[in-house]
């Protein structure tokens, strides 16, 4: 049988180079003629064995000279015990219960003296560290004791607690030479060898010398005394010699790799590659809270008991073995000491891809246009662009009309990369449960810099000038010429005139702000406008409280607002009769906003100077005084790319994580990663009664809430609803079945 990749907590991996080297020395240790099995622990062959295991050890942990190192038969289940035999001076100890190995630490030394639990994560299944910057340390304690790094249930201190003064011991089992360490931190600090350096059966103690005297507890037997073991150099008694020797192989190994600081970044880099498919997997999902995840072991669940032991059982016929996770946490655990090659990792992870279900998050989306690359190039590989509506996850557009489309059951989310959504049939959408993006103020500069630019066509007649100029027969004298009929093409300067805004947003906000530098006195209406848009206004500008106003005192009006029924045909014959003579109308927003058949007589009359307008029809092409560009407002690379950007970057964010960020039928709703087991987001009519019945079915379910949030808008509202385990089938039909559901969607 070809070699397996063994993912086991304990006794686990060991480097294939040591294992070929005690293999080759196994009948003739170095000229002995025997092997380190049969040798006396008292040779000198042994002897120069352990001193240069100590050696190495101590030039690979940086280990003060005040420090001794044990090699202690046993496990770290034995220093349980003897750690409160040898410390406990007053009989208090303080312990933080951060997984099984932690408690029954604690529990082995409440047999001692008073062991205080002043910090514990049993309350989430010790799926995090829990905050240790200010404990309640006993005043008397003798020691703070950790376990650093939980083997079942993956979680790592990051930061060693605040001991106030007291010492500090540690169960560093999981993670011993995973990173460099600042031993003098610790007054012990000690592991099991059979998880990330030798064969079972040792512990290496690490001791800070005035903690070893020969005051101890009654009755401490003389093998469980660090003293008896430090002054006779670990060789009291026979120790664990081969272990101790294999040891010394990986100390070795360590050393040739590049020492801790390179064992920890090959043992990030592994971790990353476990973790990151776990972050965007349909199937799997790591039970730790981010921040505190272990590099050395990583549970990992289905949230279906009979799936995780057929992929157990599955993965151990590929040759990925040792992956059933420990009976309190359930599905799958992946230890990847240092001795995992980072192969063994990403075969894991391929592995993974081919399960049922267990691929990497592959949503697909339907441009109905052109979508910059710099947007689309955003989805990475787990996305898949498709021209079939039927399969789409997503459905990006700009300008393709949506309202005569049957759009399937499949379909989540539309992202309108640009701010309008006129041609998106809003309110279907949310009855059927989409959420409909637009990108607010991706185009912004765009269409402010036409803006300005229309002010400037409308001031001054450039673009007659520039066609007489084109079509003047006589281009011999053309200068002459020029010097002559310039004055029919002269206009006027917008410095000093009044500028009148209706519509203070993305767009608004900006013409506003750049009008003021070209020297206008700016007017701004919004009675909407929103906190963010207000702290982007320049002071000068004069906030209007009516739109008479604006009407009756600006020399340029343009209009920024979106077409709704309130705001359709809102320029019409009553408001061109309350302008000023003379007065330049701009329209870059939607051109049903102004009543252009009131606005050709307003034209007429003299009342209005010039129109200027992004939006061709028949009615106001070719018209004198109308100035109409081919919708060029966000037709610039820039605009197309920011908006393709944010659309993207909407659409992950919902797909992979539930979160809304301006959508134009559903209510923001953010509650970022989900570190939870599970989560679900529910879309449903904004009415009474929704989260009683939501909160009942998971509750019947024995499924516990994690975290919630509801938001609604108008007659709409989203649920996101983070639980403690996945949730059933059957939770999730009764839940879709609910009246005024439109659609339930697992995250995770």
């Amino acid at each position: 049988m070809s070699r397996v990749y063994n993912f086991s907590a304990g006794p686990a991996v060991l480097p294939e180079e040591v294992l070929k080297e005690v293999a080759d020395e196994m009948m003739d240790y170095n000229g002995t003629g025997m092997s380190v099995m049969e040798m006396s622990h008292r040779s000198a062959a042994f002897q120069e064995i352990i001193d240069t295991a100590e050696k190495d050890l101590r030039e690979l942990m940086n280990i003060p000279d005040n420090y001794k190192v044990l090699f202690l038969q046993g496990g770290a289940s034995q220093q349980f015990a003897m750690i409160p035999m040898n410390l406990m001076k007053n009989k208090v100890a303080d312990y933080i219960v951060t997984g099984q190995w932690a408690k029954k630490a604690y529990q082995e030394a409440q047999k001692y003296g008073k062991a205080n639990k002043i910090a514990s994560s049993e309350d989430k299944t010790f799926s995090y560290i829990p905050d240790c910057s200010d404990l309640p340390i006993s005043p008397d304690a003798d020691y703070v004791y950790i376990c650093e790094n939980n083997t079942i249930y993956g979680t790592k201190f990051k930061e060693l607690p605040n001991t106030k003064g007291k010492t500090l011991v540690a169960d560093v089992s999981s993670c011993f030479l995973s990173e460099p360490v600042d031993v003098s931190k610790y007054g012990i600090i000690y592991g099991g060898v059979q998880k990330n350096i030798g064969p079972a059966g040792m512990v290496i103690a690490i001791i800070r010398e005035d903690l070893i005297t020969e005051d101890v507890l009654p009755g401490t037997p003389t093998m469980l005394t660090y003293k008896t073991h430090a002054d006779a150099g670990s060789l009291y008694n026979t120790p664990n010699a081969y272990c101790i020797y294999v040891c010394g192989k990986v100390f070795k190994w360590l050393k040739k790799m590049g020492g801790l600081e390179e064992m920890k970044k090959r043992n990030e880099e592994k971790a990353k590659i476990l973790y990151d498919f776990l972050d965007s997997s349909k199937l799997f999902h790591g039970t730790v809270v981010p921040k505190d995840r272990s590099l050395m072991n990583v549970p990992f669940v289905t949230g279906d008991k009979d799936m995780d032991a057929k992929f157990v059982k599955e993965a151990k016929a590929a040759g990925l073995v040792n992956l059933k996770g420990h009976r309190t946490v359930g599905g799958m655990r992946a230890s990847i000491y240092n001795a995992m090659p980072k192969e063994g990792v990403e075969a894991l992870v391929a592995f993974m891809k081919k399960i049922r279900g267990g691929e990497c998050i592959m949503f697909q989306y339907k441009c109905l246009n052109p979508i910059s690359q710099t947007g689309l190039g955003l989805f990475g590989e787990e996305y898949k662009q498709t021209e079939d509506l039927n399969n789409a996850d997503a459905v990006l557009v700009r300008s393709a009309k949506m309202h005569d489309m049957e759009l399937p059951e499949h379909v989540k989310v539309i992202a309108r990369a640009g701010a309008g959504v006129n041609n998106i049939p809003v309110d279907a959408c949310a009855e059927k449960g989409i959420v409909v993006f637009n990108t607010p103020g991706a185009n912004a500069n765009g269409v402010k810099e036409l803006v300005l630019a229309g002010m400037l066509l409308a001031s001054r007649d450039i673009v007659g000038g520039i066609e007489w100029v084109a079509h003047e027969e006589d281009k011999e004298h053309i200068d002459k010429l020029a010097e002559k009929q310039k004055k029919q093409f002269a206009g006027c300067e917008i410095s000093g005139k009044k500028l009148g805004i209706i519509g203070l947003g993305a767009i608004g906000a900006m013409v506003a702000n750049s009008a003021t530098h070209l020297g206008m006195e700016v007017y701004g209406y919004d009675p909407f406008i929103s906190i963010d848009a207000a702290w982007n206004l320049s002071r000068t500008i004069k906030h209007s409280k009516s739109l008479d106003e604006i009407y009756s005192q600006c020399d340029y009006i343009t209009i920024h607002v979106p077409l709704t029924d309130n705001t359709r045909k809102m320029i019409d014959k009553e408001a061109f009769t309350k302008m000023k003579e003379g007065v330049v109308l701009l329209n870059f927003a939607r051109d049903l906003l102004v009543d252009e058949e009131a606005l050709i007589e307003a034209l007429d009359s003299g009342k209005v100077k010039k129109y200027v307008t992004d939006f061709a029809n028949p009615l106001v092409a070719g018209r004198p005084g109308i100035l109409v560009t081919p919708h060029l407002g966000a037709s610039t690379a820039e605009s197309e790319e920011n908006c393709a950007v944010m659309a993207v970057k909407e659409v992950r964010d919902f797909l992979e994580n539930g979160n809304i960020k301006n959508s134009v039928n559903f209510p923001n709703c953010d509650m970022g990663t989900c570190i939870a087991v599970g989560r679900i987001t529910i879309c449903h009519k904004n009415i009474p009664n929704m989260i009683s019945q939501f909160t009942k079915i998971l509750g019947s379910e024995g499924l516990n809430i994690a975290d919630m949030t509801n938001k609604s808008r108008g007659s709409y509202a989203y649920t996101i609803i983070d639980l403690e385990s996945a949730a059933s089938k059957e939770a999730l039909d009764e839940l879709k079945a609910i009246e005024g559901v439109s659609k339930v969607r697992v995250i995770k």
